[in-house]
């Protein structure tokens, strides 16, 4: 292990002149803190462990261990109450690294290895008030590197993450980053730069972005750039895409065999081809006057003896919705539960549930309305709350709450 002696040095000579202050009476200068470091370094290497919990056996090492930072400076202003960090480089390094636990039956396992990953942050100006929960950054710069990434998961532990695998990467229980780099920066002007590439066995991603953040209003920071290209896909990734797409009725934006993604607009309200690309709520659906309310048993049984799948949530679900129907489910969880078919005047067929839960302490009366496809699959078209529209995720939240 290696480390600068300036730093020594210097607080030393820095409690020296504290006390000599006070011993001469220099009482009346302005009282503040300065302190600096010109540069230091440390260094680790062949790093083992190794130990028994529980009778699971938790292994790892590390070949190199390294940590840099030059140019830091904090500063703390007693009549302000003002704190100034500046630093011109940390950076940490990790080379050879190995992770493993297995469990009492050695088929419960996993592995994680990672040739060399570096983190390193530069250019940092920094201030806050010693009252602040959040400082004030007025510039930084980070950069993430990483290269041979390898996870490997066994069926016995998690075999979800083993049929993700098998399904999507052809690898059964791994998951494997050749290279990944990505950039990220942030100045006074109030300017977000973002670049990044990734390369694995399935794949390779770019990704490169600005946006001018608004720090009083967020959500209308505009994105002046974001464009992601997806390239060289596997041909199970762009099989479960392509089903991906079958499934929901949704397209990527493609070019070639290339999947490319440009958003606009602002944080608040991204878009993608000028259609939002998260929808905050569920369509407004215009039924136009309804023509029949006949609470059509045909109509409701669709849903209520149907089941909800991936392409119903915005990001997808990890819930078994396979173990009982949205009728069951929905019948059980609600308080009055009550169902209603109709077909509307543009002749669209509309399944209606209604129903008394508690949400947030209060009990309130949830409102679902789907719409039913020619091929007797159907959409979620509109959630509600005491007869208020609600946000998708919301909604969606609920259903996984549901049916666990």
């Amino acid at each position: 292990m290696k480390s600068k002696t300036a730093l020594s040095a210097l607080l030393v000579l820095s409690v020296c002149f504290l006390w000599s202050a006070t011993q001469y009476g220099y009482r009346d200068w302005e009282e503040y803190i300065d302190f600096s470091v010109g540069g230091a370094e440390t260094e680790v290497s062949d790093v083992e462990f190794d130990a028994f919990v529980d009778r699971v056996k938790i292994s790892a090492s590390i070949k190199k261990l390294k940590a840099i930072t030059k140019g830091t400076e904090f500063r703390i202003e007693e009549d302000s109450d003002l704190l100034t960090f500046l630093m011109d480089l940390y950076s940490v390094e990790l080379a050879g690294g190995e992770f493993s636990i297995v469990g009492d039956d050695p088929t419960e396992f996993m592995d994680f290895k990672i040739d060399n990953l570096s983190v390193e942050f530069s250019d940092m100006d920094m201030v806050t008030s010693m009252r602040d929960d959040i400082p004030n950054v007025n510039s930084i710069t980070g950069e993430l590197s990483l290269r041979g990434m390898e996870l490997n998961i066994s069926p016995r532990l998690s075999y979800e993450f083993y049929d993700v695998t098998r399904e999507l990467w052809g690898t059964p229980g791994v998951l494997a980053i050749d290279r990944f780099n990505a950039e990220v920066s942030y100045n006074r002007r109030g300017l977000i730069t973002l670049d990044g590439s990734l390369s694995t066995p399935y794949g390779k991603a770019s990704v490169e972005g600005k946006v001018l953040f608004d720090d009083r209003y967020p959500e209308r920071s505009p994105i002046r750039k974001f464009e992601l290209t997806v390239q060289n896909l596997s041909e199970e990734l762009q099989e479960a895409l392509e089903e991906w797409e079958r499934e929901s009725g949704s397209s990527l934006p493609r070019k070639g065999r290339n999947i490319e993604i440009i958003i606009t607009g602002t944080l608040g309200e991204p878009l993608m081809d000028g259609k939002p690309l998260i929808e905050r709520f569920y369509d407004e659906w215009d039924y136009g006057d309804i023509a029949e309310v006949s609470g059509d048993e045909e109509i409701v049984n669709v849903v209520k003896n149907g089941h909800f799948n991936q392409s119903h949530f915005l990001f997808g679900s990890d819930t078994d919705f396979k173990s009982k129907t949205i009728g069951e489910a929905f019948d059980n969880f609600f308080e009055s539960p009550k169902w209603k078919g109709f077909v509307s005047n543009k002749g669209d067929k509309i399944a209606e549930f209604s129903g008394k839960a508690e949400f947030t302490g209060d009990k309130v009366v949830v409102e679902f309305q789907f719409a039913i496809n020619s091929d007797d699959s159907f959409v979620v078209k509109y959630f509600g709350m005491d007869g208020e529209s609600a946000p998708q995720v919301t909604g969606e939240g609920l259903i996984e709450k549901i049916f666990k």
